[in-house]
């Protein structure tokens, strides 16, 4: 597969536009998502990720259409906080306050996109995800979603600026009936080549988020009930870290 390549050097971000064969490069081929990398990337200034108050709309007004801002409310919940108007045009609904993973109903699909979540607030990578959407009449489009955290609170990232464009310019698909999104592609990003530094010096302090585990059983007793999550804190999810 032949993609866009990028070189880490010295801490500094260096777009190379020809192609070049890369089977172990990542997918990040959208123009808006370049624009969004390099000013986080500016901002970000070394950090483990910028804080959200650095971010000025003005510097990225050409991809405001299709920009978002994510909360990170649990392992599970990423709710959008703004979403530009054409990315609300694409999905077909104001979604501000819906959560992100939300759209995808294969369990597989959102799982994955949960643990790559997980990893960008852990870790600060940037992720990049190949999204598909098809109506019940069979029309589809393919769109790449990158998200790059942000620090909102104390020296955590609960915040996920992002972008999401099409591959190929087209027509409104929607006709009205539901909107089917199924993840394609994914991969991590790390800005400096590898997990922040940062994230390692952190690494002592106490997880913003504890990572949620779905199946829980019922445990009655002496007329009160206790709702019992296997593994609990004594089990890490490695794949989280």
């Amino acid at each position: 597969m032949r993609v866009r390549d990028f070189w880490f050097c010295c801490d500094e971000y260096e777009y190379r536009p020809e192609f070049v064969d890369a089977p172990m490069g990542h997918t990040m081929r959208q123009r808006s998502s370049h624009v969004l990398y390099n000013y986080w990337n500016e901002v970000r200034a070394g950090r483990l990720a910028p804080r959200r108050l650095d971010i000025e709309p003005a510097r990225i007004a050409e991809i405001l259409p299709d920009a978002l801002i994510l909360e990170r409310i649990d392992f599970e919940t990423y709710r959008f906080r703004l979403a530009g108007t054409r990315l609300c045009e694409m999905i077909g609904a104001e979604v501000r306050g819906h959560n992100l993973l939300g759209l995808f109903e294969i369990d597989e699909e959102r799982i994955t996109i949960e643990r790559q979540c997980a990893a960008i607030c852990k870790q600060g990578a940037v992720g990049v995800f190949t999204v598909s959407c098809e109506t019940d009449a069979g029309e589809s489009m393919t769109y790449e979603l990158a998200l790059h955290p942000l620090l909102h609170t104390n020296h955590s990232i609960d915040r996920l600026l992002g972008v999401m464009s099409p591959f190929t310019e087209a027509p409104e698909i929607r006709r009205g009936g539901s909107l089917k999104w199924h993840l394609k592609d994914h991969t991590l990003i790390w800005p400096e080549g590898r997990p922040h530094q940062i994230a390692d010096a952190l690494k002592g302090h106490q997880s913003p988020f504890a990572d949620h585990i779905r199946r829980a059983r019922i445990v009655c007793s002496d007329r009160r009930q206790f709702r019992v999550y296997d593994g609990g804190l004594t089990k890490p999810r490695n794949d989280l870290t």
